[in-house]
Parts: structure tokens; C-alpha cells; sequence
């Protein structure tokens, strides 16, 4: 049980970062607009979370 919850833990900070590291990738355009940064930064973080959560669920509904 532990384990399987450090494992999530593991990969949603794996995920934020990644995340993160595309809106920084993305900060020139971004400069002086905080509201096009906080999008990028959902918009990433949904999609890494959308997947992680699609492979879960796909999991659970194989077995």
C-alpha cells in the first residue's frame, strides 16, 4: 500500500516539474503576463495528469 502511494507520489512531482519546465520553456512569450503563464502551467499540468490518470484507469478496467 505504502509503496504504491509513494510511487504516485513520485511521479505527480515528477509531472508538476515537467510541467514547469515547459512553461519556462515558454517564458519569453510570457514575459509581463502572468494570466498566459498560469494557462500554460494548467494546461500542462492537465495534460500530464490526464495521461497518468488514463493509464491508471485503463489499468483498473483491464484487470
Amino acid at each position: 500500500m505504502w509503496v504504491v502511494f509513494l510511487v504516485f507520489a513520485a511521479m505527480l512531482y515528477w509531472i508538476f516539474f515537467r510541467a514547469l519546465r515547459l512553461v519556462f520553456r515558454h517564458s519569453a512569450e510570457c514575459k509581463g503576463q502572468l494570466g498566459k503563464s498560469i494557462r500554460y502551467g494548467l494546461i500542462y499540468t492537465l495534460l500530464y495528469n490526464g495521461w497518468l490518470y488514463s493509464i491508471i484507469l485503463l489499468g483498473h478496467y483491464v484487470r
